[in-house]
């Protein structure tokens, strides 16, 4: 005797993408948040008007841990957000090469974020530069 369950699971497209959003846009201000309560105590001429999110990234100690890490944790939570939003623009009639190319353009841009967060200002300079000529 065989028992055969067939349990036929959905995804709103709808539902997932205003809950990825939410979760992105709560893990963006906690980061950032964050970033800034440890950047205080050694920056306290720190004004959003005038220092750049990325000087986080670049001070060292906390600040620089919870930035770079959270950043680097928010680049898939960034690329789900945008391939439910393909597919949610899809389901409302966006064309398929359309979606192809926003998908491409995504993934570079969120690889690029990853490896611009792996690799802070700080540390570039000491890796090797291949534009220095010896002759």
């Amino acid at each position: 005797m065989s028992i055969e369950i067939s349990k036929q699971s959905n995804l709103s497209i709808p539902r997932s993408l205003k809950w990825v959003g939410i979760i992105g846009g709560a893990w963006v201000i906690l980061t950032t948040v964050g970033a800034v309560i440890a950047y205080l105590p050694g920056h306290p001429d720190f004004s959003p008007f005038s220092t750049y999110l990325s000087d986080m990234g670049d001070a060292p100690g906390w600040p620089q841990i919870i930035w770079n890490s959270g950043t680097l944790t928010a680049v898939p939570i960034r690329f789900l957000a945008l391939v439910l939003l393909v597919m949610r623009l899809r389901q409302l009639g966006a064309g398929k090469s359309f979606a192809i190319a926003t998908l491409i353009v995504g993934f570079l841009s969120t690889v690029g974020t990853g490896l611009m967060t792996a690799t802070p200002f700080s540390v570039s300079p000491s890796l090797p530069n291949n534009q220095e000529s010896d002759f």
